[in-house]
This record gives C-alpha cells, structure tokens and sequence, in this order.
C-alpha cells in the first residue's frame, strides 16, 4: 500500500507537510497498517534527502520526468498542508487521474471540492491518519472517491475548461467583444 505526497522539497509548505506525514501521520497510520509506504515524489535539496533517507517505510524518488507514472502506483494521494497558498495542481492532477485524495484544508483550498465526495478533508494528525486508514481499508470507498474527483476535475479544471475561463478574463480586462477580430484587441485566442 502506497501512499504518495508529490511536491517540491524545496518550498516550505511541501517540506512541513512531509515532515508532518513522516512524524505525525505515518505512525499513526501503521497502527493498522504497518506495510504501508511514504513515497516522496519531487525537487529535493541534498540536505532534506539526509534527513528523509534510512527513515524506515519513507522512499524518496527526487525529481521524476512524470509524476504520473508514481501517482498512478498510489493507493491514496495526500497533501497534508498546513500553510501556504498557490494553484493546487498536486490536488488536481491527482483528481484528474481518478485518484483517493486525503488533503487538509489548507491543501485544497480554492478548489471546487466537497469533503467526502471528492477527497477527505482532515487538519490534525490523528483525522488526517484516520481518513488515510479509511481509504487503504475500503477500496470502495477509493473508486467512489476517484470517480467523483475525476468527474469534478475534467468538469472545472481541464485544460479546454481553464483556457475558455481564460479567455473570457482576458476580453473583459481588453474590452474585446467578440472574437471576430482577436488581433484588434492585441489579445490572440487562448488554444486557437
């Protein structure tokens, strides 16, 4: 059972949520299920490798050419954020592969998703453990979890989706009607 946080090490948000799964979480975790894995996926400075390395049940893959080739191996994704800000794309590409995801508050913030249709939400070690647990336990509950996700991903956040949202920003702030003419405006079609 493999449970993958994807980041990098070298932003402090990533580096806190992989020392909270490592101290907090992944004890608590193996409590019932003591195979499981961590695997850490992503930019790592030299000094947080030494730190993760010899942990016991902790692999650390560094930087990968696709993070969906270690995504797709994960029985959940997490992200255990506890500050903060950005775009989230570690939660949407995992929703958009069909993925459990168990995020925190803080880690799924701004994005359209409901607790325990799309993913799990949890903020202290002891809940953030206990739905992570949930999800190896009730594969169910995975699918469930990873077919909703997917469904919400592809609905708000493709790329075909995010790109029209784009180009709609961008012929309010240009004052641009229609598309008849993109190149009066100075303002090309987005994907066209």
């Amino acid at each position: 059972m493999t449970i993958v946080f994807a980041g990098m090490l070298s932003y402090r948000p990533n580096l806190d949520a992989v020392s909270f799964l490592v101290d907090e979480i992944m004890p608590r975790v193996r409590r019932t299920h003591p195979a499981a894995l961590l695997r850490v996926v992503g930019h790592i400075e030299q000094a947080q490798l030494d730190e993760l390395k010899g942990l016991p049940q902790v692999e650390v893959t560094g930087w990968v050419l696709d993070v969906r080739d270690p995504m797709a191996q994960a029985a959940v994704i997490v992200a255990p954020l506890r500050m903060g800000g950005g775009t989230r794309l570690k939660i949407v590409e995992a929703l958009g592969m069909g993925k459990a995801v168990v995020s925190t508050t803080v880690g799924c913030e701004g994005l359209d998703v409901r607790h325990g249709e799309h993913l799990l939400v949890a903020d202290d070690a002891d809940s953030f453990a206990r739905e992570i647990v949930r999800v190896l336990s009730d594969p169910g509950l995975a699918r469930e979890l990873g077919a909703a996700g997917r469904a919400l991903a592809v609905r708000e956040y493709s790329w075909s989706r995010s790109g029209g949202r784009l180009e709609e920003l961008l012929q309010r702030v240009t004052g641009a009607g229609t598309r008849a003419d993109p190149s009066a405006s100075g303002v090309s079609r987005v994907g066209g």
